[in-house]
Formats: structure tokens, C-alpha cells, sequence
């Protein structure tokens, strides 16, 4: 999904389109014990404003994807929604950057770029998988189901939220004394 940038009108430039599915699901394959996959090529809704210093992406992805559920291991179907606004700017040249206090080259929401094309299809990718949890623990309602695939946990596998304990708890309980 390659975007030039002086092709940009002043109102903005609209896409409606999708990522591949087949990519995506590859790069998804790359990490070893991924369960997460991919059902439907993401839905891209983006507009793009031009600026002398770069541009700027405002809307949302949106896809199905599958995941085990973390207390029963059934395969779950699942909505995933995320804005992609991100600023895009042109790469400064490296002595230029070495001695500048305001560039951060890892700013976050900051994508960079070199010439006058930038390829979104990468940055649409790590977005929508860096929106996912990699262990899928849903909430249990008050008769301690599943709220996702309403299996009941059997309570030697529960975790229980009341025994959380606080740092200070595992302090003392380790013998610190306090000051």
C-alpha cells in the first residue's frame, strides 16, 4: 500500500482498502508458539493530510482474527478494532539528527520515511499485531464463567484476584523489616 506523498490534496487523501491476509498471517507465523490467526484481510479506513514537513494518517483498521482462550483452549473468533493515526515525516539526514534535542527517532506514533513514496502496509501490519494480547485470559462473570466462551474454570486453575499481594506483603513475608 504505497502512498506518494505530493499526490496528497489539501482535503486529504481517502483509502478504503484492505491488507493482504496471506502477509500477515505469515508474519504472524514468524514467532514460535503463535496461536493467533488471522480470518479476514484487515479493513483499511484511512485519510491523509499532507504538510510541508510530512503528513498526517487518521483512521482505523479492522479484522477477524482467532485465538485460544487461556482457560479452555477452544479456538475463539474475535473482533479486533484499532486507529492507525500516526504522523509521518521524512528521515532526517543523520548529522542533522545526531545534534537535534527534539528528534526522538523512536517516538511512537512517528513513522519515517525516505523519498517520496511510503509503503503503509508494514506499519498497518505491526499495528494491528502489536493490538493483540499474546495469552487471551477473559473475565469471569460472578457464577465464574467464561465471559467469552462460558466455560466454568475448575478452581485449582483459577486464579484468584484476592490473593494478589502488594509489594510491602511480599516484603515482610520475605523478613525485610521496614525502615
Amino acid at each position: 500500500m504505497k502512498v506518494r506523498l505530493s499526490d496528497i490534496s489539501p482535503e486529504g487523501l481517502v483509502i478504503r482498502d484492505t491488507l493482504p491476509l496471506k502477509p500477515l498471517n505469515q508474519r504472524m507465523a514468524e514467532a514460535s508458539g503463535n496461536d493467533i490467526i488471522f480470518l479476514s484481510a484487515p479493513q483499511v479506513d484511512l485519510t491523509i493530510f499532507g504538510s510541508e514537513r510530512g503528513a498526517e494518517t487518521k483512521g482505523s483498521l479492522s479484522t477477524r482474527y482467532k485465538q485460544p482462550c487461556g482457560r479452555c483452549l477452544k479456538e475463539l473468533e474475535m473482533e479486533l478494532v484499532v486507529e492507525a493515526n500516526f504522523i509521518l515525516k521524512p528521515k532526517p539526514e543523520r548529522q542533522a539528527y545526531l545534534f537535534e534535542d527534539d528528534v526522538d527517532m523512536e517516538d511512537a506514533g512517528i513513522i519515517f520515511f525516505e523519498g517520496e513514496h511510503i509503503d503503509l502496509e508494514d506499519v498497518l501490519q505491526e499495528t494491528l499485531i502489536l493490538a493483540l494480547s499474546p495469552f487471551l485470559l477473559p473475565e469471569r462473570d460472578k457464577d465464574g464463567k467464561c465471559v467469552r466462551c462460558g466455560e466454568t474454570t475448575p478452581i485449582k486453575y483459577s486464579i484468584d484476584s484476592t490473593s494478589k499481594r502488594s509489594l510491602g506483603d511480599l516484603l515482610q513475608k520475605a523478613g525485610v523489616k521496614k525502615a
